[in-house]
């Protein structure tokens, strides 16, 4: 029986072919071994063991609190010990294992224990003492700061299984970057204390870093915002003693100068003369909510710069785009090629499809000169594009037309929301309200887009529905009524939509007033002529009846017989009695009767 379940190879391992149920305890049994002339015999004592319910647990109560989220630093060595997983005590005969799953190889593993290792690409784990290392260097700007882990037990044939997380801890590793070593800015002669100069913005990988602006050394003339990079004249300038002032700024990770991860900019602001004015746009900060499924070449904006001597001198303004740079999740890296502006006429376009940088934000350097290809006489606006999705538009519901959704009408509601929800709003239409399929006169459908203050970027709609149906709840007053709109869809020309509805709006009224009052005049005509002609008719049939009695009382004129009366006994002709007189009266009058008489008629000639 034991030679059935029992075999051993060419090399004397000692293998089981079969299930050893029933067999516990120790057996013995001899091994011959030969070479072909000698031979050997060995004594072999086997101890089953009888098997144990032996079901494997995690221990939950660890320090995560039962969360397996084990944290390691970006750029950490190889091996680097993560922590160990816990198991709940077993019988001291169970042979407990630590194993990882391994879901990679599903496809090429078909045995289930098979797909329980040692070892993944990203960790390895002890099987005895479930201590956890990496495996490889990790990058939190190059992998997944979040990378989800399956650890395992095995015992006896019984194994278990639960989810883990292995978190990238975000370090400042990276360097400052500027989009360019030296940039250029003009300002006119004796301009007073707070002129804007321009800005600059340097962007870094890491995006738990905050970036600070600061001069290289003292500088009474110009001063920079230590976060926004905006540069603003504090002293005075004079072109007859310098034409150009040159200074550097420093971008750091810190609040104070630092020269760990810092970036240099070498700026020149050139001092014009008060007879030639460079071009100034009218809005130097633009705001532009797009949507991602614009498609190339669409007009997004029209850049408008003028030139104070444009008239004088006949100048033509030039608008190039002096450099873009994509932001998302507070990561900054330049872009080239999506967006092109006409020379000539500043308008904004779409060179490709932004369905990949949806939920981000473009941040574009718009410069303008009044001399072609002329970098040191220009002027410099920003566009900020934030790309958002269907799924990011809030619908609210307002009292009022469209034609009533005025700047300063609109300007106040988006306050309020902006103010409730501590973000950004964004109206981008403005449309008629619709209920089951009517068409509601005195509402009006905002359109929203909202972003975060701090990072610009599009708050999911579902997000900002629960949260304004939050701050409802507890009480704010006067929020519209909001709901996800994902079938919002936005064409290239909708930022346009709600000037094109408040100026069609009062047409279509005008048109729709005169369109009914043509046609109650309509119906007043058809209910009078109906009248007039029955009234016709009425009066037609009652003369006709008048005539027809008329004609009917009318008697046939009927010639006057003679009448003679005889006596029965006396036939002379002097005896017969003529009547005249009744007969005329009878016919003068037109009453007469009929009666029959039984009479002789006799002719007087006749004896």
């Amino acid at each position: 029986m034991l030679s059935k379940l029992i075999k051993v190879d060419n090399n004397g391992t000692v293998t089981t072919t079969g299930p050893l149920q029933g067999l516990d305890g120790n057996v013995m049994f001899e091994v011959i071994v030969s070479d072909g002339k000698h031979t050997a015999i060995a004594e072999v004592n086997l101890e089953i063991m009888r098997n144990f319910d032996c079901h494997p647990q995690f221990d939950m109560e660890t320090e995560q609190g039962g969360n397996f989220v084990f944290e390691i630093q970006e750029n950490a060595p190889i091996k680097f010990a993560l922590g160990k997983v816990k198991a709940e005590a077993m019988d001291e005969k169970c042979v407990l294992e630590f194993t990882l799953w391994d879901e990679e190889k599903n496809e090429n593993l078909m045995k289930h224990n098979e797909l329980f290792v040692y070892n993944t690409a990203d960790i390895s784990i002890d099987n005895a003492t479930g201590e956890l290392k990496t495996n490889r260097v990790f990058d939190a700007e190059m992998d997944d700061v979040r990378i989800p882990v399956v650890l395992g037990l095995r015992s006896q044939g019984h194994t278990a299984k639960m989810g883990a997380e292995l978190r990238i801890i975000d370090l400042n590793d990276n360097p400052l970057r500027f989009a360019v070593d030296e940039i250029h800015f003009k300002v006119p002669e004796n301009s007073p204390n707070g002129t804007f100069i321009g800005a600059i913005e340097a962007y870094d990988k890491d995006a738990i870093d905050h970036i600070f602006y600061h001069f290289d050394e003292p500088n009474n003339i110009f001063t920079v915002n230590a976060t926004s990079g905006q540069i603003h004249l504090i002293g005075a300038i004079d072109r007859e003693k310098a034409d150009k002032h040159s200074f550097t700024i420093i971008a750091t990770n810190s609040n104070t100068f630092s020269s760990l991860h810092s970036a240099m900019i070498r700026v020149n602001v050139h001092i014009q003369d008060m007879n030639d004015n460079p071009p100034e746009f009218s809005i130097k900060d633009h705001i532009m909510i797009m949507n991602d499924a614009t498609v190339a070449g669409a007009a997004l904006l029209r850049m408008r710069a003028e030139d104070p001597d444009e008239e004088k001198d006949g100048q033509q303004i030039f608008y190039r785009i002096a450099g873009t740079t994509f932001e998302y999740r507070r990561v900054v890296h330049p872009v080239d090629e999506v967006f092109s502006i006409g020379e000539k006429t500043g308008d904004l376009r779409l060179e490709k499809n932004v369905k990949d940088f949806t939920g981000g934000r473009f941040n574009i350097l718009i410069a303008a000169s009044d001399k072609n290809n002329t970098k040191g006489h220009e002027r410099v606006a920003v566009v900020k594009a934030i790309v958002h999705s269907p799924s990011d538009v809030v619908t609210a519901q307002v009292a009022g037309a469209p034609s009533r959704m005025t700047r300063k009408v609109l300007g106040e509601i988006v306050n309020k929301l902006s103010s409730a929800t501590d973000s950004d709003a964004h109206v981008v239409a403005v449309e008629f309200t619709t209920e089951l399929g009517q068409t509601v006169k005195d509402a009006s459908s905002l359109y929203i887009v909202f972003t975060g203050r701090d990072s610009g970027e599009p708050i999911p709609a579902e997000k900002m529905v629960a949260k304004m149906d939050r701050l409802r709840a507890e009480g704010v007053k006067n929020l519209p009524l909001v709901r996800a709109d994902q079938h919002y869809s936005a064409s290239p020309d909708h930022k346009e939509t709600i000037a094109m509805v408040s100026s069609l709006a009062p047409v279509f009224i005008v048109l729709l007033f005169f369109i009914t009052l043509l046609a109650i005049v309509i119906f007043i005509f058809s209910i009078m002529v109906c009248v007039y002609r029955r009234r016709y008719y009425s009066l037609k049939k009652a003369k006709e009846d008048v005539m027809a009695i008329k004609n009917s009382q009318k008697t046939p004129e009927i010639q006057r017989p003679m009448l003679a009366i005889k006596n029965g006994s006396d036939r002379n002709p002097s005896s017969t009695i003529s009547t005249p007189s009744i007969v005329d009266s009878c016919y003068r009058s037109g009453k007469y009767d009929v009666q029959e008489a039984k009479m002789d008629v006799v002719n007087p000639e006749d004896d």
